[in-house]
């Protein structure tokens, strides 16, 4: 191996300006390495819906009652639940907050829900910085927006009777969404959105308890694609940096730097996982989902986060 090749699990920085000369051993051993990770094969164009769950209701205050479960995150988020009776009693318990919706769509509706409170909204996702359909240039810094903070679920009005549980957070929109088969050259900086923070639950009324709080929604893409036969050129000095997960009940992951299907990365700059919610995880740089996937790197390439294969027709170049 060259001096100049340098290899750390989960990153990846390439200095080597003779790439074409790299053995096929090399190749392989990137190829089989944690350079890039195998990985189950998601269908062409499905984008992971990423936003933040609902939070529960709280107890009622009672053995006859099920607390409303929240609603989960999705393309757009699920509504929540009402809380249901386990010995035959009609009257409901509290609502579950709603899911949170994924970049660019909105959150579920929270339950609602009497005497115990009503379950608080999901957050939307994030609105997109671009979205591209032909070959384009970007020269000007493009982040997505922040997905929405969830609500916070009401307080019980009876008692005894549990609080609401809060809408979890948006996914942060993609900083640059790309829905046909053209080429995106970088020359700039591409950032994924934060994701929005879960609402609070609700107080619990006479012994009932408090609704739990939401989850964050996760951090947009930094460059998403829906179709197959996108090639991304990032130039050197430019960046491609998943955003960062949003504040909640659990520590909501980071967005991918780069993420799609049958893509082709010509990559001379930084490319990055964003950074779940403490800081303390980072997301894959690169996502390759399915299809025929290139990935090139050349002389001042730096890859920050695993880079995952959609397969085993992937090539490192």
């Amino acid at each position: 191996m060259d001096t100049n090749d340098t290899m750390a699990c989960g990153s990846r920085n390439t200095t080597n300006p003779e790439r074409a000369g790299a053995s096929h051993a090399l190749r392989t051993a990137l190829l089989l390495g944690t350079a890039l990770v195998a990985a189950a094969a998601m269908s062409s164009g499905t984008a992971q819906a990423r936003g933040g769950k609902g939070g529960n209701g709280g107890a009622y205050g009672g053995i006859f009652y099920r607390p409303g479960l929240g609603g989960a995150g999705g393309l757009t988020g699920s509504a929540g639940n009402n809380g249901t009776t386990q010995m035959g009693s009609s009257q409901p318990g509290n609502g579950g907050g709603g899911g949170g919706g994924a970049g660019g769509f909105a959150g579920g509706a929270g339950a609602s829900s009497t005497p115990g409170g009503a379950g608080g909204d999901g957050g939307a996702g994030g609105t997109h910085g671009q979205t591209v359909s032909t070959s384009t240039t970007i020269t000007s810094p493009t982040t997505g927006n922040n997905g929405g903070d969830g609500t916070d679920g009401e307080a019980g009005t009876a008692s005894p009777s549990g609080g609401g549980g809060g809408g979890g957070g948006g996914e942060g929109g993609h900083g640059v969404a790309v829905d046909a088969a053209v080429t995106i050259t970088n020359n700039t900086d591409i950032t994924g959105g934060t994701g929005g923070q879960g609402g609070q639950g609700g107080a619990g009324a006479g012994g009932g308890g408090q609704g739990s709080v939401g989850f964050g929604g996760g951090g947009g893409v930094g460059l998403s694609t829906s179709v197959s036969g996108v090639t991304v050129i990032n130039t050197t000095t430019s960046t491609i940096t998943g955003g960062n997960g949003g504040a909640g009940q659990a520590d909501a992951a980071g967005g991918a730097g780069v993420r799609g299907a049958g893509l082709t990365i010509v990559n001379s700059g930084a490319i990055s996982g964003g950074l779940s919610h403490s800081g303390s995880t980072r997301a894959n740089a690169i996502e390759f989902t399915s299809g025929t996937n290139i990935l090139e790197l050349r002389t001042g390439s730096t890859i920050i986060g695993n880079v995952v294969a959609g397969g085993t027709s992937d090539t490192l170049v």
